[in-house]
């Protein structure tokens, strides 16, 4: 049961209302569900989702996948299967694949299979149309100063709207020119991700050439950033870059980091900053690099806070001030 909860409350909400919906948006439909689930009415729970779908076309994500999770807490296997299918057929794309924890008990289920090839070969598809967008934010007087830059990459089921909001400080609005760069790579509608570091390096390289069209910058002060996902193609980036990177700002970057190679870190005397939490689900990962980092004589700053999780916290926006000059 909590396991749905905890989904309920990592959803983004967004408000839609179609047709004879009993409420007025998606977030009563939701906040009702959660209601139900706390009282244990698993069943009633679902069966409000059926009834409300169609009134929420633009919540067939959300919708669907607390369906399977519900389905999942009933053990009623074959209905997650048939709601997953019927999400694709809305044209739902899932962040599922065949290592996805929440179902890789159901990895030897024919049907279960046959949905993850379907699932994979949407995402493909919408891949291949999908194209990579820049958002850039700069002081006002940036055309009078030669103000730094600062390459800031989204997570994964990230997009550059959401994470503007998330990864800006005052410092570093007043002092940078901030390029939110946007992966082309689909992760779920609408969303995306860094899955692919080879196909995320021409990404960036086909926006940094738009950003020159448009923007002058010290190309002697190039930060990049990211966070989880995006920490760790910020990382991979900086390896294969023509760019000069004075320094890299990671928060919980996550997964792992293909072809470890620190010659370029070295030539450009980067420094690398590491910002995670104790109970963060990639800590591993982040210790084993910083230690490889020293070993390599890499400038390295590894901030680790107890009790921090998965997530941007006032504790991160603190100490990524440490690390920004004022202009």
């Amino acid at each position: 049961m909590k396991r749905i909860l905890a989904l309920f409350l990592l959803v983004y909400i967004f408000v839609g209302v179609m047709g004879q919906s009993q409420f007025n948006s998606y977030e009563e439909l939701r906040q009702k569900a959660i209601e139900m689930l706390k009282e244990e009415k698993v069943k009633e729970a679902a069966e409000l989702f059926l009834l409300e779908q169609d009134n929420f076309p633009d919540k067939q994500f959300n919708i669907t996948i607390n369906l399977a999770m519900i389905y999942k807490e009933l053990n009623e296997d074959e209905k997650i299967i048939d709601v997953l299918l019927d999400g694709n057929k809305r044209g739902v794309i899932y962040h599922i694949n065949y290592d996805s924890p929440n179902f890789k008990y159901l990895e030897n289920n024919e049907r279960y299979i046959d949905f993850l090839e379907k699932n994979i070969q949407l995402r493909k598809n919408a891949s291949e149309l999908a194209k990579t967008e820049i958002l850039v934010i700069a002081p006002d007087d940036w055309k009078e100063q030669n103000y730094s830059l600062m390459i800031a990459l989204h997570g994964g089921m990230g997009t550059n709207e959401q994470f503007k909001e998330q990864w800006i400080t005052d410092k570093m609005k007043n002092n940078y020119i901030i390029a939110f760069i946007q992966s082309s790579q689909i992760f779920t509608n609408n969303t995306y991700y860094w899955d692919n570091v080879e196909k995320g390096r021409k990404d960036i390289d086909e926006m940094i050439i738009e950003l020159n069209e448009q923007y002058n910058y010290d190309k002697n002060n190039i930060i990049i950033g990211g966070f989880s996902h995006g920490g760790r193609m910020a990382l991979d980036y900086a390896q294969h870059s023509y760019l000069s990177i004075k320094k890299i700002i990671t928060l919980c970057p996550g997964g792992d980091l293909p072809n470890r190679k620190f010659d370029k870190y070295k030539e450009n005397k980067t420094q690398i900053i590491i910002i995670t939490g104790s109970n963060d689900h990639s800590i591993e990962f982040q210790k084993k690099l910083n230690e490889e980092l020293i070993e390599a004589g890499i400038n390295t700053v590894y901030k680790e806070f107890d009790d921090m999780g998965h997530m941007f916290t006032n504790e991160f926006y603190e100490e990524i001030d440490k690390h920004l000059e004022e202009k």
